[in-house]
């Protein structure tokens, strides 16, 4: 069905009054200006709350009017929103996008066949969405604005009432979106002007004819630290700026007043102990008679430009110090005829050269004593630079290795006369990069001799090493695991679920534990399990994982073997002619066999795991229900026969219960039971429809005093039916009190002759549901009149009584609504006069209801409003809703503004509902009015302002930047950004989409003017709300100008400071930063001076040196230079060891100045041993977490043996047993009792495995019992002869050494077992100097011990690992033919 809205009204909805409630919220809501989503939501609600199973969607169209965005949906499924959000509208898009295409209600009862939903309806259906009535929202110009949608769960179509209450709903939304538009719209023209003012960089202020400020921009507070009330309202002289300054100041602006013409000069303001220097401008504001009623002032510093000349001295001062302070290097100048010109650094000074022999040598000449390999790499370096191309290289001179950095230099005409050389001697970091490379080769053999796979990944989880045991498993090379080449390994089946898992534990920074398949390229198929940890640096930052896999094949064989026997044993559950099903005890199915589904109509395999009372609700309350809760709780045997009406059969059934859920046998025995149902057939029948009337019959015999009662009267009372009616007593107790006087009339003294026949009364609320009862009865009398007996009936009259009462209470709720309301509320006819009005209606207008009854709606709106826009009677008489605002006058003539809601009812006349908004409106004009002062800031500014859209084009701008372009306003808005905007080479492209919101970013560009000449431009940028990006600027000129010269005027310096590797920084008298080249933000993490700039430098060094960096700077101040080590941390975090020459910096008076202070990074140097100790540490550390991880594995293999295998294994034991008692034939006895011999041999081998896997005696008992039951079982099986020798008592050992003890001494056994041959084991435990000794001996073959196989060579290394652990010892002394002797010593103390 499609169509449009139609009329309707409130007559049609039973709780007309809980209706008008929601809408009067939501109106409430409105009216708060309360957020769009928020109104969105309680509309939804409501329907949600008015039409049972309704689901109701509003979506959005966007800007482009193309797409639907979600609005609200609070019971529909949020994958479900966020699939539809940002579809376009258009025909057979579902529901909404075609109703939002056409303009019209498109109501689709079944999702599933409409060919509407065809691209759509998967994705319906997999949500339970099968039917969608979409009705688009509308502005009264016909524009779309949404579409309001119900969905269903079940096939439906809308009633009268569905599409009544959809179309006031769709009103409220229409009415909701138009107010948040309005409201939005406002807000943000008032945002974009105040943004453009209180942005600018520059000081704007606006002065009074009083010279008072009446607006300042943030600017002016930052600058001066004034707050804004002793700003306002102020002169510069309450303000407290000096005499001179305000002369000046007032003069100026007097002047404005006088003339109406702006004023441009500047002027030296003296604030702070700071001398700042400002270009003012002056600009009049008229009023609409032309007379100068402000004056706005925009103050800029340049303060800047009039330091740049003295800036350009101190740099040519600064080059000479520069270079002779680097430290540890040799700095020359070579010039272009390979002649060294210049020397200088303080690695000079250290060594026995003297700089000034080198000047006018060239280069071969100072290298003659070295190789000529080494003067030929030289030359060559030096020559190519000339070239113009800068090297970095390494150079071997007869032993000590040096680092070579060269640049080229340049003339002012950009020509290449010479280059600078930076050298330093790095040997001892070579010799600390060698020690770190042995140190990862030791970390290489431990893990490559593990007998677990190791593999370590970077915080990416790129993988970065596999030991050779992880690649044994995988099957693949240590090249091809590199990256995500490992993933190549995994089983396909595996790869996409590890993959899921392993970002997932990436990106939250957690332990990853998880287990899969290797498979190898000839298809060996391996299955481990794998735990990774993070790995830590010294500063504790994560900067990788490592982690370890786990051959777990011969578990999942051992899984497999149970599976199998389980396999077994269904086989013959699904042979018995008898249905069973076994439930778990949460009462889901674990198995059905295939007779049960036979009976059941059901797939035994679709049932695994589903709820038996989901799936058969009907059986609540049953006595198999009952029967089976009795024997889960009990945990005793039942059997019962019961009629089972869903399958109109009789079942005999057995209930076998256990901790784990029920076993359940049954048959039917329907024949059996089938006559005994036709007796009662009859009388059932009778009953049920008594139920379903709510109706129950009764007879009373007074001769034999006995009564008769259907089972609907014991239902009525809350008894369970049964062949004898209750006492009177009881009866009368669940009678409500108030009624118990007339009704003992009847029951208790048999007064069922009086006159009326019938009467009503209520149970006792206390005992019973409340209901409403009507008893009504006939007399049978005996020949002499006597009543004999008593026939009659009870019927429950509830739901008609309570209807009665609900719509009483709805007509008084209703009124009570209407006359409390706060709003107005009219019923108005169709010319306009008012028929009914409230008392809020009387507050509204001050008005008597009376009065208004008199009234027509022209009389209460003011005249001047009336003119604009008549009454809207007309439009109301169509059916459309009004919505509107107006200026109403009230009695005593004040005016205020009103909302006005108007709907036509279905009596032909209006309701009219009209709330005061009077602070609302002076809200918005509030705002208005700051709109229009912040536009003429705007206008008034110095700097050129553009507001560009997202395509580039322009969409306003401001008296300065016409002229800035020369452009009139209406040329300038035809164009766009790429028309003036000129792109140099190094320029960033213009990326305003990349902008984020409130976030300012500053950019030089250069702009072309009107008559094609060029200018460079500041360019301060920032997003607007709206999408637009708003750009304030600035002609910078004059700025560029000078800072060219500066520029020029430290070529040579910067030349050298760029390309020198080492930290050069100035420090004023405070220790603020001043000046760093960029080797030095680079290590500190700045991203330029700018971030820096003014910062105290001791902010970077770290604690401990704060003092010693204190001396150090004030010690230079004193003329006294210095050097200090140090440790730093930049910006980001980083920490550097850091070497610092500090000297003091004289100007030209010789007074000083600045600190200067050239710093090297020697954080290699430090960091080479502490990485090395880090290395050794983590090696410890990994041994440790190998075996930690290797015991965890085995004590979660022997809880998974124990807790489910074993259990498993001795359920399938009794229940095989129990099958043996049944079984009568005698082959399928024989077969049985082999299964149970496998299963008991089974149970054997499982408690076996699972000592050997975690003993319980060593968690129980202690070390000393744990071993001496080892090797009582070790002489038992392998008929060695062992002794047992303990000479002192058991310490009180932690944990984690009982283990590793405990796996030393099992490992040793396992080693005599398979290699020793031996006949006598001997083992001593003991105590000397304060450390644990086992000793254990045997008589064996012997071996050597520096060529054992590499299996035992595993096993030996294993335990060195766990003694390791311990701080302790272990050695094994061995030689062919006599024997092996293995003795573990543990200091004590590593114990306690």
């Amino acid at each position: 069905m499609r169509g449009n809205s139609k009329i309707t009204t409130l007559k049609e909805f039973p709780d007309k009054t809980t209706l008008l409630e929601m809408e009067m919220k939501v109106m409430e809501m409105i009216a708060r200006d309360e957020p769009l989503a928020a109104v969105l939501d309680q509309v939804a609600r409501n329907f949600e709350k008015n039409i049972e199973g309704a689901l109701c969607s509003i979506l959005l169209l966007d800007k482009s009017g193309v797409h639907v965005l979600h609005g609200a949906a609070p019971s529909i499924p949020h994958e479900y929103n966020m699939a539809i959000n940002g579809l376009a509208i258009g025909d057979n898009r579902g529901s909404c996008g075609t109703a939002a295409s056409r303009k019209e209600r498109i109501v689709v009862s079944d999702i599933a066949t409409d060919p509407l939903w065809a691209d759509y309806k998967d994705l319906a259906l997999k949500h339970g969405l099968k039917a969608c009535w979409s009705t688009p929202i509308l502005r009264n110009n016909g524009d779309v604005l949404g579409t309001f949608a119900i969905y269903y769960r079940c096939v439906k179509s809308p009633d009268e009432i569905d599409i009544e209450l959809i179309d006031r709903s769709a009103n409220q939304v229409k009415i909701a979106i138009e107010q948040h538009n309005r409201a939005a719209k406002l807000a943000e023209s008032e945002e974009k002007y105040r943004s453009l003012a209180e942005g600018a960089p520059d000081v704007i202020t606006r002065y009074d004819s009083e010279i008072r400020v009446t607006y300042a921009n943030p600017s002016m507070f930052r600058l001066t630290g004034f707050k804004e009330e002793e700003v306002i309202g102020k002169t510069h002289s309450e303000m407290g700026f000096t005499k001179m300054d305000v002369i000046f100041w007032d003069e100026n602006i007097k002047s404005v007043f006088k003339t109406g013409k702006p004023l441009h000069t500047q002027f030296d303001w003296h604030w702070a102990n700071k001398t700042l220097h400002f270009d003012w401008q002056l600009c009049p504001e008229f009023d609409s008679n032309g007379n100068v009623k402000s004056v706005l002032g925009v103050s800029r510093d340049i303060t800047a430009l009039k330091k740049a000349e003295e800036e350009i001295k101190k740099r040519e001062r600064f080059l000479a110090i520069v270079t002779e302070s680097f430290p540890n290097s040799y700095l020359t100048v070579v010039g272009s005829d390979m002649k060294i010109i210049y020397t200088a650094g303080e690695a000079f000074a250290k060594s026995n050269f003297i700089p000034d022999e080198f000047i006018g040598k060239s280069v071969a000449e100072t290298l003659s004593k070295f190789s000529k390999e080494a003067t030929r790499r030289l030359v060559e370096a030096y020559q190519q630079t000339l070239k113009g191309e800068p090297q970095i290289f390494e150079l071997d001179l007869d032993g000590q290795y040096f680092l070579y950095k060269t640049v080229p230099l340049k003339t002012e005409l950009n020509q290449i006369n010479s280059l600078l050389v930076v050298s330093e001697d790095i040997t001892d970091k070579k010799a600390a990069e060698i020690a770190l490379a042995n140190s990862e080769l030791l970390f290489t053999r431990l893990t490559d001799n593990a007998p677990v796979g190791i593999f370590q990944t970077d915080l990416a989880g790129n993988c970065t090493y596999v030991n050779s045991e992880w690649m044994n498993c995988a099957g693949i090379s240590y090249d091809e695991a590199m990256a995500d080449g490992w993933i190549r390994a995994v089983h396909p089946e595996d790869e996409g679920r590890i993959l899921i898992e392993w970002q997932r534990a990436l990106s939250e920074k957690k332990e990853f534990k998880s287990e899969l398949r290797f498979i190898t390229p000839q298809g060996k198929i391996t299955w481990v399990a794998i735990r990774a940890v993070i790995l830590y640096d010294s500063n504790h930052e994560p900067y990788g994982y490592i982690g370890m896999t786990l051959d777990i094949t011969d578990q999942k064989n051992i899984n497999e073997l149970l599976e199998e026997n389980e396999r077994r044993y269904r086989t013959t559950l699904e042979r018995i002619t008898d249905g069973f099903v076994a439930l778990d005890k949460n009462w889901c199915y674990t198995y059905m066999n295939k007779r049960a589904g036979e009976i059941f109509d059901r797939d035994p395999n679709t049932m695994i795991g589903k709820h038996i009372w989901t799936e058969f609700p009907e059986g609540i309350g049953q006595p198999f229900h009952r029967a089976y809760e009795k024997a889960m709780q009990t945990q005793e045997y039942i059997s019962l026969e019961e009629y089972y009406p869903p399958y109109n059969s009789w079942f005999e059934n057995h209930i076998y219960p256990s901790p784990e859920g029920l076993s359940i046998y049954f048959k039917d025995v329907t024949d059996r039971k089938k006559n005994e149902v036709k007796l009662f057939e009859a009388i059932e029948s009778l009953e049920t429809a008594e139920e379903q009337a709510m109706l129950g019959s009764w007879e009373f015999d007074i001769i034999n005093d006995k009564r008769k009662w259907s089972k609907q009267m014991f239902r009525f009372f809350g008894y369970k039916p049964g062949p004898e009616a209750p006492p009177d007593e009881d009866i009368i107790k669940r009678i409500h009190p108030e009624d118990k006087v007339n009704c003992e009339k009847c029951f208790k003294n048999k007064k069922f002759t009086e006159e009326p026949n019938y009467f009503l009364f209520r149970t006792n609320p206390a005992l019973l549901p409340l209901r409403y009862l009507l008893c009504q009865f006939d007399v049978e009398y005996d020949e002499l009149g006597k009543p004999i007996k008593f026939r009659g009936t009870l019927q429950d009259i509830t739901d008609r009584v309570i209807a009665e009462q609900k719509t009483k209470e709805s007509e008084e709720k209703y009124r009570t609504l209407v006359d409390q309301a706060a709003d107005a509320i009219f019923l108005v006819d169709l010319d306009g006069n008012y028929l009914e009005a409230n008392e809020g209606a009387f507050a509204l207008t001050g008005y008597s209801v009376e009065e208004l009854k008199r009234m027509n709606g022209r009389d209460l709106v003011w005249e001047e409003d009336l003119k604009n826009m008549p009454l809207q009677t007309e439009k109301i008489k169509t059916g459309d809703v009004v919505f509107i605002e107006r200026v109403l006058k009230r009695k005593d003539n004040s005016l205020i503004n009103v909302e006005i809601h108007a709907k036509l009812m279905g009596s032909g006349k209006a309701n009219v509902v009209i709330r005061d908004v009077t602070e609302r409106f002076l809200a918005r004009k509030k705002i208005r009015e700051s709109e229009e002062k912040y536009r003429a800031l705007v206008n008034q500014a110095s700097d050129g302002i553009f507001i560009v859209n997202p395509s580039l084009q322009l969409e306003q701008v401001n008296k300065m930047a016409c002229t800035m372009l020369g452009y009139s306003e209406e040329e300038l808005l035809k164009l766009s950004l790429p028309d003036f905007v000129i792109l140099q080479e190094k320029d960033p492209p213009i990326r305003i989409k990349e902008l984020k919101e409130d976030v300012s970013i500053l950019q030089e560009r250069t702009l072309m003017r009107s008559d094609g000449t060029s200018f460079p431009v500041e360019v301060n940028a920032t997003k607007l709300k709206n999408g637009n990006t708003l750009s304030i600027v600035r002609d910078i000129t004059k700025r560029k100008n000078t800072e060219k010269a500066l520029a020029e005027s430290e070529s040579r310096l910067r030349t050298i400071l760029e390309n020198e590797p080492e930290c050069v920084k100035i420090l004023n008298r405070r220790g603020e930063l001043v000046d760093m080249n960029p080797a030095g933000l680079a290590m500190i993490q700045a991203d330029g001076l700018h971030a820096v700039n003014g910062i105290d430098i001791l902010n970077f060094v770290d604690v401990p040196y704060k003092k010693a960096f204190r001396e150090l700077t004030q010690n230079v101040f004193k003329g006294i230079a210095g050097k200090l080590e140090f440790e730093i941390i930049g910006l980001k975090g980083r920490r550097l060891w850091m070497e610092t020459h500090a000297v003091p910096f004289r100007d030209a008076d010789g007074k000083i100045v600045s600190l200067l202070a050239v710093t090297r990074d020697i954080t290699d140097r430090k960091s080479a041993e502490a990485k090395i100790a880090q290395y050794t540490s983590q090696l410890k550390e990994l041994t440790q977490h190998l075996q930690h991880v290797r015991e965890e594995e085995r004590a979660a293999l022997s809880r998974e043996l124990h807790d489910e295998l074993g259990q498993q294994l001795t359920a399938i034991k009794m229940d095989l047993s129990w099958l043996n008692k049944k079984i009568n034939t005698e082959e399928l006895r024989s077969k049985l009792q082999e299964t149970i011999v496998l299963t008991l041999d089974a149970v054997s081998t499982v408690r076996r495995i699972n000592s050997e896997l975690r003993p319980s005696l060593l968690d129980n008992l202690g070390l000393f019992a744990a071993l001496e039951h080892q090797i009582n079982e070790f002489s038992k099986r392998y008929k060695v002869s062992c002794s047992f020798q303990v000479a002192i008592d058991e310490p009180k050992f932690d944990q984690h050494y009982n283990i590793a003890i405990f796996r030393i001494f099992q490992e040793t056994l396992n080693n005599i077992a398979k290699h020793a041959e031996a006949s006598e084991v001997k083992v001593e435990i003991k105590e000397e100097d304060g450390n644990f000794h086992l000793i254990i001996e045997d008589n064996g073959i012997g071996f050597n011990p520096n060529g054992e196989s590499k299996a035992r060579s595993f096993g030996i290394l294993g335990m060195t690992e766990r003694a390791m652990m311990m701080d302790g010892t272990l050695t094994v002394r061995s030689d062919p033919g006599k024997g092996t002797t293995l003795h573990l010593i543990v200091p004590t103390i590593s114990l306690q």
